[in-house]
């Protein structure tokens, strides 16, 4: 029993302790699990406070990132304000780009708003500027009439919004970066078409006394308070855009209207839009005063050598001056700077068919067309070209679609008649040249002649012989010297000595007939020189003659007789006529130009 007892006792030691062995290792289990968790937890508490401290830091960098994003755009803002204001347009549109590339989430509502008006305001510019430049660019030596303008005006400021109602166009104009401009705009059509609801406008916008008094007086039609506001100190103390619509203000007198100007420009030498409203006052139809129209504006383009009016202007002005090769580089000019620019394209038509490039300018006024295929300048520019070249039934059809845009355009209703008749005239080349016909009268020859010549059939010689024997048979009727006949003969016949008839086997004449066909065109010239200096000539008939010679001394027609040509067969006799023939010519013009 004892030893059963013992065996008991021990077999229950084991089992206990076996037991608290296992307790004690489930304990040493739990602190370990309990370690490890409270690892675990420390370490989350330690990520939690460091990704809070991060977040924090983060959210810090992004809010300072954020306000130096928006003060960077609100500087590029105000800087693009600023250069709209000092009209400085190139400079506004760069900023404002940049600011539009920056543009994302993180930019404030209120500088959103602002970009957007300031983009509107660009826009606004442009849109004076494209008015500006219609105002005073010429075409066909002709400046817009003012009415032309006043709609331009209207049209251009109504794609903003401006001018619906007096209240709105305030509100509107108020905060713009361009208001002094758009006010500019105002007084201009205040001064060619004025209204109440401008003056309303206006009178909102500024409250200052002088020019309170000036608006009143143009809508009052006051001429002589106007007069008496112009030419006082005061007025040149305005803004420049105030000052040069006296270059549409026609009821002033000239010499008060440039006297203004001249002093304007004297205190502000780099304004553009001054030069130009100077410019303008000179008449295109006194040589005189064209010259002293270029020296103003070749002072603006030194101010403004981007300006498209200006280079348009002086083009103009250069080609009415003779100078067509001056006047081609401006036109060029005004489009490089203005590609859509129509007038500088017709600028370019006008030239080249001075100059006898009768499909380069065909190509101008196509260009024309395609920017504003409803202008009527590009229309009839093109259909003049056409017919020049000998497309009469195309030069007729763009001279009816005129008329379906304008049934009262002159030059269209003038020329479907004669472009019609020109297109039967042209059907008879065929028998002419096969003998089947002959031209009925001296009229109808160089009629013929005329179409003969043209690029589209290029029968030079048969022009030189029809005109040669109309001529011959009746010489009074050729003496009309206005009219053209020995002239146009004297073109042909230098024509047909110098360029290879492609109709007649592409070959020059023979010597002698060259030499023949020469001495004509010098008789038929010199006939019509002895003419033109007779004595008693009337103003309108001496102006006619002086540019028929100032014609003839740039004509390409006649290029090959002028000392530039090529006179390697000539005589020496040949070659002191015709030099004699053009220091004539040249002495001549400038004698009818005499007062």
């Amino acid at each position: 029993r004892y030893r059963i007892h013992q065996d008991e006792r021990l077999k229950s030691a084991e089992r206990e302790r076996a037991v608290a062995e296992t307790r004690l290792a489930e304990q040493r289990k739990r602190r370990r699990v309990l370690r490890l968790l409270g690892a675990v937890i420390l370490l989350t508490l330690i990520a939690g406070t460091f990704g809070l401290l991060r977040f924090r830091e983060d959210a810090l960098i992004r809010e300072a990132q954020t306000a130096r994003m928006n003060d960077s755009f609100e500087i590029l803002l105000k800087q693009a304000r600023t250069a709209l204001m000092l009209g400085e347009t190139d400079e506004a549109s760069l900023l404002l780009s940049d600011a539009a590339n920056q543009m994302d989430d993180s930019i404030r509502p209120e500088h959103l708003d602002e970009l957007k008006s300031l983009q509107s305001d660009l826009a606004l510019v442009h849109e004076l500027t494209a008015i500006y430049e219609f105002r005073w660019t010429p075409v066909d030596n002709h400046l817009p009439s003012l009415d032309e303008t006043a709609n331009r005006i209207h049209a251009g400021l109504g794609k903003f919004g401006l001018l619906a109602d007096a209240a709105s166009t305030v509100e509107k104009i108020k905060p713009s970066a361009v208001r002094e401009q758009v006010i500019g705009m105002l007084d201009r059509l205040q001064l060619i078409r004025p209204s109440l609801l401008v003056r309303d406008v206006l009178f909102a916008l500024e409250e200052d006394a002088f020019r309170t008094r000036l608006r009143r007086a143009i809508l009052q039609k006051n001429w002589d308070l106007m007069r008496e506001l112009a030419s006082s100190p005061e007025f040149l103390k305005q803004p420049p855009l105030l000052i040069s619509i006296l270059g549409d203000a026609g009821a002033l007198p000239m010499d008060v209207r440039r006297s203004v100007l001249k002093s304007a420009i004297a205190n502000r030498p780099s304004d553009s839009t001054l030069l130009l409203s100077l410019a303008s006052t000179y008449s295109p139809r006194d040589p005189k005063e064209v010259t002293e129209a270029i020296r103003w504006l070749q002072a603006g383009i030194a101010v403004a050598p981007k300006s498209s009016a200006v280079r348009c202007n002086l083009g103009s002005a250069l080609r009415r001056n003779g100078d067509l090769q001056g006047a081609k580089v401006e036109f060029q000019k005004a489009i490089e700077f203005m590609p859509e620019n129509v007038n500088g394209h017709l600028g370019i038509g006008l030239v080249e068919k001075q100059l006898g490039n009768v499909e380069a300018s065909i190509e101008a006024f196509e260009n024309a067309t395609n920017i504003a295929p409803r202008n009527i300048n590009a229309l009839n520019g093109l259909a003049s070209s056409l017919a020049a070249y000998g497309d009469f039934d195309r030069a007729s059809k763009l001279l009816h679609e005129v008329l379906a845009i304008d049934p009262n355009d002159k030059y269209a209703l003038t020329n479907v008649p004669v472009v019609d008749k020109a297109a039967e005239r042209s059907a008879k080349l065929p028998d002419l040249i096969s003998g089947k016909l002959t031209p009925d009268s001296p009229t109808e020859a160089v009629e013929l002649a005329r179409l003969a010549n043209k690029t589209v059939h290029g029968r030079i010689r048969l022009a030189a012989r029809l005109t040669e024997a109309a001529i011959t048979s009746s010489p009074e009727w050729a003496r009309d010297v206005r009219a053209g006949y020995r002239y146009d003969g004297a073109c042909y016949a230098a024509k047909a000595a110098s360029i290879p008839d492609m109709t007649e086997g592409g070959m020059l004449p023979d010597q002698p007939e060259r030499r023949r066909l020469r001495g004509l065109a010098l008789q038929w010239l010199n006939e019509d020189l002895a003419a033109m200096k007779m004595p008693g000539l009337d103003p309108a008939t001496r102006t006619a003659y002086r540019e028929r010679l100032e014609q003839s001394l740039r004509d390409s027609d006649l290029q090959s007789l002028r000392s530039g040509g090529d006179r390697s067969d000539w005589t020496p006799e040949e070659v002191a006529s015709w030099d004699a023939f053009w220091a004539d010519v040249t002495n001549t013009a400038t004698t009818l130009a005499a007062p």
